[in-house]
């Protein structure tokens, strides 16, 4: 890269964070009722959380709803947070965890976070991703968030074989494979002091419905979303 190159990044990185941040109080559309029944459960966390990182795919974008801005799992999740947090969504469709080392990590540390959800494992199984390469790029993403004191969720696999769209596309064994993944996940959570969101387990509930899941068969719903939001807000204290 050209120095002229690399000085245009530089000057263009704190606008690109600005554009995707902000307040979570300042001119947000309320999220639909339902979310917000889900939510509300679960108070705002003792902790001081000024700024909220999220990091993963389609799901954390919000893909799949009609307004991602409120009705993703995300911006409902937020709702949970303390009214004056930041909101920094670097969901980005279609992305994989090694792409995200490159493209997410940098962002999320420079933007100094208080919390980071971690919820980016679909796109890399049904890519064919070797879990193993797949675990070291994990156990680099939350290593570096761990630099930051962040507290850092993450979540798990649900029990894909009830998702249609990928349900054939997890070999003969759905079961096996998504287990064996999810304990490398836990595993590196534990060793990096992360939180585990035990998204697999809080779903259980998908066969008996089938809402959660929307047209595309595939992301979920409105109610889908808001159910993962409110899994994100029982693992804080």
């Amino acid at each position: 890269m050209t120095l002229l190159l690399r000085c245009l990044a530089l000057l263009l990185l704190p606008l690109a964070l600005a554009s995707c941040a902000a307040p979570l109080g300042a001119n947000r559309t309320p999220a639909p009722p339902l979310a917000q029944r889900s939510i509300d459960a679960y108070p705002a966390p003792a902790l001081s959380i000024r700024t909220y990182v999220a990091i993963g795919a389609s799901d954390t974008f919000g893909y799949g709803v009609p307004d991602p801005g409120t009705q993703g799992w995300v911006p409902q999740f937020a709702t949970s947070l303390p009214a004056d947090t930041r909101l920094v969504n670097l969901g980005v469709s279609g992305i994989s965890l090694h792409r995200a080392l490159a493209v997410d990590l940098p962002v999320a540390l420079d933007a100094h976070p208080s919390l980071v959800t971690v919820w980016l494992a679909v796109n890399d199984l049904l890519a064919g991703m070797p879990l193993e390469a797949y675990r070291a790029d994990l156990r680099t993403l939350l290593t570096g968030l761990h630099a930051t004191r962040a507290r850092v969720l993450v979540g798990n696999l649900p029990d894909l074989s009830l998702v249609p769209a990928a349900a054939g596309r997890l070999g003969a064994d759905p079961a096996a494979t998504v287990a064996t993944w999810n304990a490398a996940i836990a595993a590196e959570a534990r060793a990096t002091g992360a939180t585990l969101v035990d998204i697999h387990g809080g779903w259980q509930d998908l066969a008996s419905h089938p809402e959660y899941i929307g047209p595309d068969g595939r992301h979920p719903s409105i109610d889908g979303y808001a159910h993962l939001a409110a899994l994100f807000a029982a693992s804080l204290p």
